[in-house]
């Protein structure tokens, strides 16, 4: 009976200080829950045909575009993302040639993040740059705030105000990354 009591004050006093490290954690009693939506296949730049090997169809890949030139990560055969697919992007690929992995999971947020890192480096007019920035973000925010669907809307306002400025403004193999990478999001949230 006395260890039965023993173990009872022993897990009280074990929940009471989880529930303590939840209250200094969030600063109230409340936590604060955030759902996070995971896309699949962050995958390789090494791996230019995405399918979590790397091998001779990626060769041929790297082969097909070698030579080529345009703004830096403009395609995945530019590996290194300097703008030229050339022999360090060859080195890279024979570096890793055999190697085969499954495609990590990252969150939306994360998607979101480095979607908007991309634009901010890429050539875009800057009042379009400004509005798709600034859009991105608040649908990290929504995200954060177990909203969804908020940010869905933000996510598709970047994808109207690109289409519109796609013809004159963005270069098209830029903006067919940002609407790909867009479309992958708002595939994932609900």
């Amino acid at each position: 009976m006395k260890k039965q009591k023993r173990m009872f004050i022993v897990s009280m006093l074990v929940a009471s200080c989880i529930l303590l490290v939840c209250t200094a954690t969030t600063g109230s009693a409340k936590k604060k829950v955030i759902t996070y939506y995971y896309i699949d296949g962050a995958y390789r730049d090494y791996d230019l045909n995405m399918d979590g090997e790397v091998d001779g169809l990626d060769v041929s890949i790297l082969v097909y575009a070698y030579g080529s030139t345009g703004e830096p990560g403009w395609i995945r055969a530019d590996i290194n993302k300097d703008g030229d697919v050339n022999y360090l992007d060859v080195s890279s690929l024979v570096y890793h040639y055999g190697e085969s992995y499954t495609p990590e999971k990252i969150t939306v947020q994360t998607a979101i993040t480095t979607l908007r890192n991309y634009i901010n480096s890429a050539n875009i007019p800057r009042n379009l740059k400004t509005q798709m920035v600034q859009k991105l973000t608040q649908a990290i925010t929504a995200l954060d705030n177990n909203n969804p669907a908020s940010a869905k809307t933000k996510l598709n306002q970047v994808l109207d105000s690109l289409q519109k400025n796609k013809a004159v403004a963005v270069d098209s193999i830029v903006a067919e990354k940002i609407i790909n990478d867009i479309q992958v999001m708002l595939a994932v949230l609900p």
